[in-house]
Formats: structure tokens, sequence, C-alpha cells
């Protein structure tokens, strides 16, 4: 495990680490029940792309691809706003676990809103 560690550099990024959890927390949530089975399946795959963009981002040697993927990645937390609110009306998550898993994906977009700015900060300066 640990040579796969040093081979794949997204393993050291806390964006990554969070998302694999945030995604584990959805999995998880989803075995409690099957209401709704097709909105679940909504969720959980929009949420287990999360970490694969991310992973995915980490590939590209460019500062303006990486960013790319990072906005991809971001877009789905925003892709997730709307189902987890459905889910909710529809009684798939209690009040607690609604509000985090809506501070997770605040907090997720946050960190990959920062490492866009990064990258397109570093691009302006290798511009210069």
């Amino acid at each position: 495990m640990l040579a796969a560690k040093k081979a794949f550099s997204f393993f050291g990024l806390k964006v990554y680490e969070q998302s694999v959890r945030f995604s584990g927390l959805v999995w998880e949530l989803s075995l409690y029940g099957d209401k709704q089975l097709k909105l679940w399946e909504m969720i959980k795959t929009e949420s287990m792309a999360l970490p694969q963009l991310i992973a995915y981002a980490t590939t590209f040697t460019h500062d303006e691809k990486k960013a790319c993927e990072f906005r991809v990645a971001r877009g789905v937390c925003f892709k997730l706003v709307p189902l987890f609110e459905l889910g909710h009306r529809k009684g798939l998550f209690t009040e607690t676990n609604w509000e985090v898993l809506l501070e997770e994906l605040e907090s997720l977009s946050r960190k990959l809103t920062n490492l866009i700015a990064a990258l397109e900060e570093s691009q302006a300066k290798g511009e210069e």
C-alpha cells in the first residue's frame, strides 16, 4: 500500500481524502433503506465521481488542464446540492445527515475553488 501511495500523487491531497470520506458517507447512508432507489443511485454515482475526478486531475502536468478537471469536480459538488435537497424532501436523509452532507459539499467546493485559483495564479505567473 505504501508503494501505491507514492505512485499516485493525489493521495497527499486533503481534498482527495475528504472526497473519499464524503463518498463513503453517502454510500453508508444509502444502505439504510431502499426508498427512492433511482435517486440514491444518482447521488451515489455523482458522489463517487468526486474522488475519481480529483485523482484524474493530478495526472496532468499542465496547470490549465488540472484546473479544468478540478472545475469539473466542483461542478459535481454543485450537481449534488439539488439531489440532496430532493433526497431530504423525500425522507432519504435525517435533518442532521442532510446538514452534514451539505457542509461537506461546501467544504469540498471551497477547497476545489482554492486549488483552481492557485493553479490559475501559477499559470498567470508562468505567462509573464
